[in-house]
């Protein structure tokens, strides 16, 4: 099999002229040059990918270094694994890396690599769909490298380790697995599959660290078909595996996560997803699911801002003859995924307009004003400008002010009470 029509449709004469050099360049030294993993299997598939991995025999970052130093570009290392990523001036990336073996001195740890042959390299992969190389070199360009039925597994839609101990090496594999299982709507292989239920029930899971966790987890969340994918996460026990927190799911909220953001106008986020998982927990076991997944200081904000507010909130809204600012004072607390989370659990009209309200509304209104205003009619700057300003918002919200002179009649008549009060 020949991909090197495909190669070319899907890249730009610039960037195929870089490849072939590549490949002749590396010929000229002895060495071989081959696009390997994900870009094979998607342009077999017909699927969208330009991320370009390069595997190169006799060493990734100087081979790496040769190229850049032809095209412009510059080049980052990755030391540890032989690898480099040259940063071309047109704005491609090509990643670069030594052909090499892998030994995981313990499961879920970070390899140790020597250098190894093409079959060896591939041999080290998760999957046999991923573990298919493309050749750049001059002899053979764009003839395909399956030597362990890749292919044949892409075409009856199987995803299937290489080898038995593939998740002790790596467990985060596991949740590949499930990735590009339903991504492509391919069966996970039977062997697989008890490989997979196997590493779960032996807590490798346990073994990777928060900060791979949490990586692997964005990926799922960030797919257009996350809810299949976390389904089969839960049916494998492997969200559970991550921390207990994330086992006791409510589906029916989280089905009806997609249209609250498309009713609410909101960007489909990945976290609204994470935090539907977590809604009904308690503030101690989500923060640590959330440490378990690596959530960055402001994921974890928001997170705690939902699970503090959201159902005083809803039992706020709730209530009849609501004043605006009210309903800004109540969900202004929440995170912008939190909205949508309170849009798909409720289910009432009455709140599901007050959410529509403030989302196109009410979190739209400014104040004309700022404190520089009043420090122009003469108060001095202190805590008392924050209420004020703030009393001022609640007024604007509730149409008891309309233009600039009103809010700042308001604002002076507050600070000078203010100031009597307190001489």
């Amino acid at each position: 099999m020949n991909l090197f029509g495909e190669l070319a449709a899907r890249f730009s004469p610039q960037v195929m002229g870089y490849l072939q050099e590549a490949g002749r360049l590396a010929a000229k030294e002895g060495r071989y040059c081959y696009i390997v993993g994900g870009l094979v299997r998607d342009l077999l598939l017909g699927w969208e990918n330009t991320d370009i991995d390069l595997v190169v025999s006799g060493g990734g970052i100087t081979f790496a270094e040769e190229i850049a130093a032809r095209w412009g570009g510059r080049v980052v290392v990755f030391g540890d694994f032989d690898t480099a990523k040259v940063l071309l001036p047109a704005g491609w990336a090509i990643d670069v890396a030594g052909s090499r073996k892998e030994y995981y001195p313990r499961p879920g740890a970070l390899p140790q690599v020597a250098a190894a042959d093409l079959r060896e390299d591939l041999w080290r992969r998760d999957f046999t769909i991923n573990a298919l190389a493309l050749s750049l070199g001059p002899e053979d360009l764009g003839k395909v490298v399956d030597p362990f039925g890749g292919l044949e597994d892409l075409r009856r839609g199987f995803i299937r380790v290489l080898h038995d101990g593939s998740f002790r090496d790596d467990p985060t594999r596991l949740f590949r697995a499930v990735r590009f299982g339903v991504r492509y709507g391919f069966q996970v292989e039977d062997r697989t599959r008890r490989l997979m239920a196997s590493a779960v029930e032996g807590g490798l899971v346990c073994c990777v660290s928060p900060q791979r966790l949490g990586a692997e987890m964005r990926k799922i969340l960030a797919e257009e078909q996350v809810l299949p994918m976390l389904q089969m996460l839960a049916d494998f026990g492997l969200l559970r595996a991550i921390h207990w927190a994330l086992g006791e799911i409510d589906w029916a909220l989280l089905r009806g996560v997609p249209s609250s953001l498309r009713a609410l106008h909101l960007p489909c986020h990945g976290f609204a997803y994470l935090a539907g998982i977590l809604f009904h927990q308690p503030l101690e076991a989500a923060t640590e699911a959330a440490e378990r997944l690596a959530l960055s200081g402001a994921e974890q904000r928001k997170l705690r801002a939902l699970l503090a507010n959201w159902r005083f909130a809803l039992w706020c809204l709730h209530w009849p003859n609501l004043r605006p600012s009210t309903i800004y004072d109540v969900l202004s607390t929440l995170p912008e995924e939190g909205l949508a989370l309170l849009w798909a659990y409720s289910g009432a009209s009455p709140i599901r307009e007050r959410l529509i309200a403030y989302r196109e509304r009410l979190s739209k209104v400014e104040l004309s004003i700022t404190g520089s205003d009043l420090v122009a009619l003469g108060y001095r700057p202190g805590p008392s400008f924050g209420k004020v300003l703030r009393k001022v918002l609640r007024a604007k919200l509730d149409e008891e002010v309309a233009t600039r002179e009103d809010e700042l009649s308001l604002a002076d008549r507050m600070m000078g009470q203010l100031t009597k009060e307190d001489p």
